[in-house]
């Protein structure tokens, strides 16, 4: 899946393998790779929730906001219950463990 973060298209990807993003995180995301991957054996809101997580660290990352983690999780957190955003997460491409899931 892509998804276009201020001009800039990134790759969307589910992770089975939670150690595979790195331990105790639900997600993570690269400006210089242009990736975004978030692990796919949580419930459907805290994936769509995660991935809202992660686009606000590239907008932040991309204006040079310097936000703390915690300045992350309380945005993130507050929009997406808020329902200010709603993010329809897309469909897997594919069943959870075969191409493109890492």
């Amino acid at each position: 899946m892509k998804l276009t973060i201020l001009g800039k298209t990134y790759g969307v990807v589910y992770v089975r393998d939670q150690i595979s993003i790195d331990s105790g995180m639900m997600g993570r995301s690269s400006l210089k790779d242009l990736e975004i991957s978030i692990a796919s054996h949580m419930p459907l809101n805290n994936m769509e929730e995660t991935l809202l997580h992660e686009i606000i660290h590239q907008i932040a990352d991309s204006c040079h906001i310097e936000l703390s983690e915690q300045d992350v999780s309380t945005l993130s957190i507050g929009l997406y219950n808020c329902s200010v955003i709603h993010i329809d997460l897309p469909k897997l491409d594919s069943p959870i463990g075969e191409e493109p899931i890492k």
